[in-house]
């Protein structure tokens, strides 16, 4: 049986669940969990620590230090994520507030956070995104605490944008 924890919170029920940064998922149908890599779409199963919400104040991993929780009202971007569901054959991006995302909301998704981007063709995090080297080069970090939200933001901009142009960057 699957390692999970459910809690009902605001007429809601809330599955917790998380392993090493990638998230886990129910499967209703065989009642079985599925893994959803950082670096693929393959299913495997494991067993989870609980978690409230994507990113909650429990967090179970020090490992994934870079989505922060800010406001915890969805202004600030601090807490922001990737969230790619499978359309048409391909996965479709969009930058979500993790701080207010239940997890069950993103079931069957794939998850990145800022730890899971990579450059192409980048077996480890050494190399910077494109976005990454704009950021550093431009000094774009400010203090650092908001960095990974903005630079997570700009990747899913980027992501769901076919033709990018100056003029929609900057509005």
């Amino acid at each position: 049986m699957p390692n999970l924890s459910f809690d009902y919170k605001l007429g809601r029920w809330y599955l917790y669940s998380q392993e090493g940064g990638e998230f886990l998922f129910t499967d209703n149908d065989t009642n079985t969990e599925r893994l959803y890599g950082i670096s693929s779409l393959s299913k495997y199963t494991k067993d989870a620590f609980h978690r409230k919400i994507v990113n909650g104040e429990d967090s179970t991993n020090p490992k994934l230090t870079g989505t922060k929780e800010g406001c915890r009202e969805g202004d600030c971007g601090a807490c922001t994520i990737l969230v790619g569901t499978l359309k048409g054959g391909a996965v479709q991006y969009r930058a979500v507030n993790s701080c207010l995302l239940p997890l069950g909301d993103v079931n069957g998704s794939h998850i990145v956070t800022i730890e899971g981007l990579r450059q192409s063709g980048s077996m480890t995090q050494q190399m910077l995104t494109p976005v990454q080297s704009v950021m550093a080069e431009c000094g774009g970090t400010q203090c650092g605490f908001c960095t990974p939200g903005f630079i997570m933001s700009m990747t899913g901009y980027l992501l769901s944008t076919l033709h990018p142009d100056e003029k929609s960057m900057l509005a």
